[in-house]
């Protein structure tokens, strides 16, 4: 289901790409005679329209609904910036709630501020809120902004139905202006539907940045480096991913990955990851950031120090595998590196679902995340391959098509030689770049020579 808060905008868009492909229902703050769904009281802005949903419908709510603004295009929205787009690509259901912009807004809740809507929050929490929710956080939230998200049924049958009245009667009767009131939709809405917010304790964090300024500070001796191998330090931040894996761009995920990133400098700690579960621990967070429909600044950093990640696991196995073929050529070094590599292979074969994902990263506006995903794929199919599944698209094809006419004979070398694995792996993906009609000289070039060699 779908809730628009109409004002003024033209809603001809609505009918047009929505129709009856997703039902929904307009609320208007306007004297539009053709919008049924009139509000007697234009205030407090789009929280009032969440909320008369939420108190007209409470006992027949819909699994999933999505609160949204009536224009279909706005700043705040980023990759896809059309709402229409966004809507046909959400995943319902999936995550208890999910913002559908990607600006980022810092709330407080202070009685007797200077800023007077700090003081405003900080009110109606204590008047409405608390007896709810507890005490307002002491250090504020940081939410999306703007009111324009996805919420589960569950999520909003947390709270009785006389709460979410409540509020409403309480913007209806405030003495402050529509747009102090309104301005409650960027904190209370979030934090109403996604209570994880409030559990984002400042010290928890604190302590993830702790431990990376250390790190940066002692000396990464064998003695050290043991000590720290040997402690619950991985396995805490694995079960903190575990916990907060809902929120793929919440603060959490971002400080465990910048420090399991900082961590895997040495080679050491990521020997260690990998025998603690670091291969379906990143392969979990990477298709969570890749299915997250919100692309903004954060969601980017968060996933470039995955693939970050990423990249110096596969260079470590990659490194291990060398070492160990050499051992099997010479007879010479370590005897027990060939079975240690072949384990390592092993463990790491389900990332062979990143191969498709990391073609479509190629051509990534970022051209860190572009250039990473290109060495990724690389590392991916020199050690996985495509373990006999079909992993190329025709999709793909026209993504690898595309970048090879770079003039950049590196990438089209790393490019061609990864192409080549996947189609010597499984003649599926053969049989997909065949038939590719896209009339991409480069390519049925290429194709051709590395097939006759």
């Amino acid at each position: 289901m779908i809730v628009v808060s109409h004002y003024n905008e033209d809603l001809t868009w609505l009918d047009l790409f929505i129709g009856n492909k997703i039902p929904h229902i307009v609320y208007t703050r306007s004297s539009d005679p053709l919008i049924s769904h009139g509000l007697s009281v234009n205030k407090g802005r789009e929280v009032v329209v969440y909320l008369r949903y939420i108190v007209d419908f409470y006992s027949n709510l819909p699994s999933s609904i999505a609160f949204i603004h009536g224009h279909r295009t706005s700043v705040l929205q980023k990759d896809p910036d059309d709402i229409v787009v966004a809507l046909r690509a959400l995943k319902w259901n999936k995550y208890s709630y999910m913002p559908l912009t990607s600006a980022m807004t810092q709330s407080r809740f202070q009685h007797r501020a200077l800023e007077i809507q700090a003081a405003v929050n900080y009110k109606l929490w204590r008047d409405v809120l608390q007896k709810e929710l507890g005490p307002p956080p002491l250090t504020g939230v940081q939410t999306h902004c703007c009111a324009s998200f996805a919420v589960t049924k569950e999520a909003i049958l947390k709270h009785p139905k006389v709460f979410y009245s409540n509020i409403m009667n309480y913007i209806y009767a405030s003495e402050y202006s529509d747009q102090l009131t309104g301005e409650i939709r960027k904190t209370f809405l979030p934090i109403i539907c996604d209570r994880h917010i409030l559990r984002e304790e400042p010290i928890a964090l604190l302590s993830l940045r702790f431990i990376q300024t250390i790190w940066t500070l002692i000396d990464h001796t064998p003695i050290s480096l043991s000590i720290l191998s040997q402690s619950k330090l991985i396995p805490s931040l694995f079960t903190l991913i575990m916990q907060h894996k809902d929120k793929p761009t919440g603060p959490f995920i971002q400080g465990v990955v910048s420090c399991l990133t900082t961590l895997s400098e040495q080679r050491e700690m990521i020997q260690t990851m990998i025998e603690q579960g670091l291969v379906s621990v990143q392969l979990q967070l990477i298709q969570d950031q890749l299915n997250f429909s919100i692309t903004d600044r954060i969601s980017m950093n968060v996933l470039l120090e995955l693939l970050s990640l990423l990249d110096r696991d596969l260079t470590y196995v990659l490194d291990i595998v060398k070492r160990a073929l050499q051992v099997k050529k010479t007879g010479i070094g370590e005897s027990d590196l060939p079975s240690i590599a072949e384990k390592l292979l092993q463990t790491h074969k389900p990332l062979v679902s990143l191969v498709g994902p990391m073609i479509n990263l190629l051509p990534n506006e970022d051209s860190s995340i572009a250039k990473i995903a290109l060495h990724n794929l690389s590392l991916l199919t020199q050690l996985i391959g495509s373990e006999g599944k079909a992993v190329l698209t025709k999709n793909h094809c026209h993504i690898l098509s595309s970048i090879l006419r770079t003039t950049d004979t590196t990438k089209q070398k790393l490019l061609l030689r990864a192409l080549k694995r996947l189609i010597n792996g499984d003649k599926r993906s053969l049989d997909v770049a065949r038939s590719n009609n896209n009339n991409e000289l480069i390519v049925k070039t290429s194709l051709l020579f590395f097939l006759c060699t």
